[in-house]
Order: structure tokens, then C-alpha cells, then sequence
């Protein structure tokens, strides 16, 4: 069993090699409203994200701060 393990975790890390990247802005992904009688005909074409937002402050990986509108 553990060499079934070890080998499964040699392939695993061979093919998956820590990546960073420069982000300078991240797009927000927003639901469509739902105003409770009826949703629109073309709620699939409807905008899914809004943005780029700047970010302000990192905190680790993949939480951040963003610089947002106030509307």
C-alpha cells in the first residue's frame, strides 16, 4: 500500500511544479439578480463578471484587498 502511495505521489509532483504569476487586476464574478417574480429571457447572455479592480493589499495566496467602487 505505501509503495502504491509513493509512487502515485512521485507522478503527482512530477507533473505539478509550484507556478506564480503577476496579477495587476482581478474581474469579480457576480450571480444575476433575481427579482422574484420573473427572470429575464436572456439571463445566459447576462454579464457573469465585473471589473478589472485594482488590489490594494495581499494577504497570502488567494485573499487580497481590492480597491472598489462605492456604488
Amino acid at each position: 500500500m505505501q509503495s502504491a502511495q509513493d509512487q502515485a505521489k512521485f507522478y503527482k509532483d512530477k507533473n505539478c511544479t509550484p507556478q506564480e504569476f503577476e496579477v495587476n487586476g482581478v474581474f469579480l464574478w457576480v450571480k444575476p439578480q433575481r427579482n422574484g417574480v420573473k427572470l429575464k429571457k436572456c439571463q445566459k447572455l447576462s454579464p457573469k463578471f465585473c471589473g478589472p479592480f485594482i488590489i490594494t493589499i495581499f494577504f497570502g495566496n488567494v485573499a487580497y484587498q481590492m480597491d472598489l467602487p462605492k456604488s
